[in-house]
């Protein structure tokens, strides 16, 4: 909150001179984000991502083209096979070979970070929750402060 002083306006429809009272107004400064947007500033980020993903696109559509091939994906050894006497295989091109097995390791690799990263979540949670202790209490000392004063003169005593 700001101060503003008594001055001198003018009226904008009539030009006449006006007095205009000391008054306290809202201030905030904007983060960078909101200022870019608002300027019409786009990050050079922004487009080097999409250069990525279009690149991307491109050369797995390249690799799917050249390997369309059909391959013989059989889920257990033949002499097992025999033994069951169950055929457990499917035919599938290879791109979707190279393409189902960069999935599963990136899932593999989500899972793995996920359950390694528990210990973080869990004291982030812990901290979260002293925080909003923290909150609640200095919320309730700031009411027992102010109780007896008026709303508006509780607040500009608070932030000056």
């Amino acid at each position: 909150v700001k101060r503003r002083d008594a001055r001198v306006g003018r009226n904008q429809r009539t030009g006449a001179s006006v007095d205009v009272e000391e008054k306290h107004v809202p201030f905030f400064k904007t983060g960078k984000l909101l200022r870019d947007r608002l300027n019409g500033k786009t990050s050079a980020m922004k487009y080097l991502r999409y250069a990525f993903l279009i690149s991307l696109a491109f050369v797995l559509i390249i690799v799917a083209v050249a390997n369309k091939a059909p391959a013989e994906l059989a889920f257990l050894p033949p002499d097992l096979t025999n033994l069951i006497g169950m055929n457990c295989s499917i035919t599938v091109p290879v791109f979707l070979v190279f393409f189902l097995g960069i999935i599963f390791g990136v899932l593999v690799g989500f899972i793995w970070e996920w359950l390694r990263e528990y210990k973080l979540r869990s004291e982030a949670a812990e901290n979260g929750k002293a925080l909003r202790q923290a909150e609640r209490e200095l919320k309730k000392l700031k009411q027992e402060k102010y109780a007896d004063q008026d709303d508006v003169l509780a607040l500009i005593d608070e932030v000056s």
